[in-house]
């Protein structure tokens, strides 16, 4: 405001000073008035220029010394200063612009959902904790990023500074490592061994049984199921944390996969006797992932919707192909989750300290996030107010190895 104050009396100088040619000393004085005004105007730039080029040099030295990789962003996103340890980390030559490090950033991750964190900060002064992964031959490396923001006096948001740091295998040493998959393989040893034997009585294998030893029996299982399933996704999550899982990118059929496991987990997909509606069910749709990944994911996905649904209602899957890519979602009718609840569920710290209480979710929505991020997917988890919940995921074709879908429903009773 003030350098146009100034600007105003300059051209009303020029204005008398024109018109006051034919009087010398008036002249004079009104181009003095002029010229001191200028150099004033000059001068307090001048100053504004220097004083944040050496905050920012100040600031530059600060991050250096922090041991862990540093950005400073500006609110449209652009990186303005990055530390000798984000260099060193991503192996990033000292004469590297800002341009070009903003461009690498969003090379490694996905650069939608960075921005869209980021604009969490212009609406909440809060602090954003998140888990990022890179994929290089087959080697992933995880790390772990909180980004929190700069605000000024007036509580507006100026920067956005980001903390990356590299979670490296090493953080458990190989002892615990042993321990940790030795338990976890012999307890889902003997778990797999007696729902097997409960799954024989219960089907009459060894003759029949009267309603009072099904009901028993049943809840037996259904406990057991759920332990068993817990010891599973430990197993992968153990596997994925301490990066033991290969990476085996094949391109199959993912209907041919989904009557797979619809057809070895008939009796536990059973338990609330739930209606199982599929469209698509006949068209050869592939996709180009790691199939046991896949596997997993919609395991975990089916499983989530029977235990929240409500007893004897319709579970739907859709599959379809959008933009590319194949879309796989499956909508149950349970309660209304939040939107805050809805990202806890994905979010690894609010899982193991308990901050989502009576979701009964455990590990599986996580390590199926996890493990899609890992094959170049995205999670789909969505909530109406009217309680139908939908979860699913994004993921690239397999070329062009499909066959035009009719959008045909069929009805499955397991």
């Amino acid at each position: 405001m003030k350098y146009k104050i100034t600007f105003l009396f300059l051209f009303a100088g020029i204005i008398i000073y024109a018109l006051t040619l034919a009087t010398a000393s008036i002249s004079n004085f009104i181009l003095l008035i002029m010229c001191i005004s200028m150099f004033v105007m000059i001068r307090k730039k001048f100053v504004r220029i220097n004083n944040f080029i050496s905050s920012n040099e100040e600031l530059r030295r600060i991050v250096d010394s922090i041991p862990i990789s540093v950005l400073i962003k500006d609110i449209e996103g652009n990186v303005i200063i990055a530390n000798n340890e984000f260099y060193k980390e991503f192996q990033l030559s000292n004469e590297i612009t800002c341009v070009e490090i903003t461009e690498r950033i969003y090379s490694l991750f996905d650069k939608k959902t960075i921005l869209q964190e980021e604009k969490i900060l212009f609406s909440d002064n809060t602090v954003i904790n998140c888990e990022r992964f890179i994929r290089k031959n087959n080697k992933i490396t995880k790390f772990y990023i909180r980004k929190t923001g700069i605000y000024d006096d007036n509580k507006r948001l100026k920067n956005i500074i980001v903390f990356i740091k590299n979670i490296e295998t090493n953080e458990f040493d190989c002892s615990n490592e042993d321990l940790i998959a030795t338990l976890t393989h012999d307890l889902k040893t003997p778990a797999v061994a007696q729902m097997r034997g409960i799954e024989l009585l219960l089907n009459g294998y060894f003759g029949e049984i009267n309603d009072r030893q099904r009901n028993f029996l049943t809840d037996i299982w259904q406990s057991g199921n759920y332990m068993l399933s817990m010891l599973v996704d430990m197993l992968w999550l153990y596997k994925f944390d301490n990066k033991k899982i290969a990476l085996n990118v094949v391109s199959f059929n993912v209907n041919d996969l989904i009557k797979e496991i619809l057809k070895e987990n008939k009796l536990t997909l059973n338990i609330k006797n739930s209606d199982f509606v599929q469209n698509n069910k006949t068209a050869k749709i592939h996709i180009l992932a790691d199939k046991s990944h896949i596997k997993r994911i919609i395991h975990n996905i089916l499983m989530n919707a029977v235990t929240h649904s409500t007893e004897g209602s319709m579970i739907y899957i859709n599959t379809d192909i959008k933009s590319n890519e194949f879309v796989f979602q499956v909508t149950n009718q349970g309660k209304y989750i939040p939107p805050e609840m809805l990202k806890c569920l994905l979010d690894r710290n609010s899982i193991f300290n308990q901050k989502c209480d009576g979701l009964s979710t455990g590990l599986g929505l996580y390590l199926s996030n996890s493990l899609l991020e890992l094959n170049g997917g995205k999670f789909i988890c969505e909530s109406t107010k009217e309680g139908k919940n939908t979860f699913g995921f994004v993921i690239k074709l397999g070329g062009s190895c499909y066959e035009k879908i009719n959008n045909e429903t069929f009805k499955t009773k397991l």
